[in-house]
């Protein structure tokens, strides 16, 4: 499985010893966009467009190799500088990417992080890239409002949440945010992955 994009991590290099693997990558100063989340608590719709675009740009790029990444969070984005103002990112944390087949081979293995896994995951049923979109919805919500769109103390309180609760953007938090930007969530936050908007279509 390869890929070379701008916005996916590059590997240069694995070397393994009789103990250790070692995995030479690109260097990457500016840490996880989780880190950048709980710096700013909530992003300008300037800035998060700007990462919405280049994890678009690297996401239609996968799935048009039928490559779904399958742990699409903040944790798995690194930001090229430290620099607040700089949000030049790459994908990386590719552990759970799987080849698929669109038409014969479909995916059904119940895995990523449960805040940003699909509803069609959630309920075991054969699933495509369309996983990586719901994923990146909620990452979008999460930069615009500073809260998550599904909460819960336990892992099954959130899964009820996600195939069932209605996506609220009527707090304080959703208050100044543009219509445009709410319209472009609501794409990508649909249960259904067929009327789910593709990376091309968002792009």
């Amino acid at each position: 499985m390869k890929a070379d994009h701008p916005n996916l991590m590059k590997v240069h290099e694995i070397l393994e010893d009789d103990r250790h693997y070692y995995i030479i990558s690109e260097l990457m100063h500016g840490g996880e966009l989780y880190d950048r989340i709980l710096q700013l608590k909530r992003f300008t719709e300037k800035d998060a467009a700007e990462i919405m675009n280049q994890m678009l740009r690297a996401l239609n790029y996968m799935h048009k190799k039928n490559i779904a990444h399958r742990d699409i969070k903040p944790e798995n984005v690194l930001m090229e500088s430290k620099d607040a103002n700089n949000t030049s990112l790459k994908i990386t944390d590719f552990g759970f990417a799987q080849a698929y087949d669109p038409k014969n081979g479909l995916m059904t293995a119940k895995l990523g992080s449960p805040l940003y896994m699909a509803p069609e995951i959630i309920k075991e049923t054969p699933y495509d890239c369309a996983v990586d979109i719901w994923a990146l919805g909620v990452l979008c919500y999460i930069m615009l409002s500073g809260k998550p769109p599904f909460k819960g103390k336990s892992k099954d309180e959130i899964f009820v949440q996600i195939t069932s609760k209605q996506i609220a953007y009527t707090s304080d938090h959703w208050k100044n945010a543009s219509k445009e930007a709410k319209a472009f969530l609501k794409k990508m936050l649909v249960r259904d992955p067929k009327a789910r908007k593709t990376a091309e279509e968002l792009l």
